[in-house]
């Protein structure tokens, strides 16, 4: 399943640049809100990563990772300074109003797992 896949199921919002997103394929899925546990838990190299935190720190995090995206989750939304950081290191941020929840249920569905 493609990251573009995953925009139009999940009615997801970009809020970085436009990318090929039908040529990014996201190799697992992780969901947590602590950064220090994303950071030794979580799948690197291409992993989708979903959570309620908005702040600049998440995209020190998806960079150090090398995730293809972050889902924002519950109606966060990072600030200018966030999303300009995003596209600086070329970190596709995504919003939705949806609770995480929600969101990783229905990656599941899709397929997106955290196995690599």
């Amino acid at each position: 399943m493609t990251l573009e896949q995953i925009i139009e199921e999940l009615d997801l919002t970009l809020l970085t640049v436009e990318r090929d997103f039908g040529r990014i394929t996201p190799v697992a899925g992780y969901a947590s809100d602590m950064l220090s546990r994303v950071m030794a838990c979580a799948p690197r190299d291409g992993a989708l990563w979903v959570t309620l935190q908005a702040h600049g720190n998440i995209v020190a995090v998806g960079a150090v990772l090398g995730l293809s995206a972050i889902i924002v989750t519950e109606g966060e939304t990072p600030d200018p300074d966030t999303i300009a950081k995003a596209d600086e290191v070329g970190i596709t941020l995504l919003s939705t109003k949806e609770p995480t929840f929600s969101v990783v249920g229905h990656l599941w569905r899709l397929g997106l797992r955290n196995d690599q």
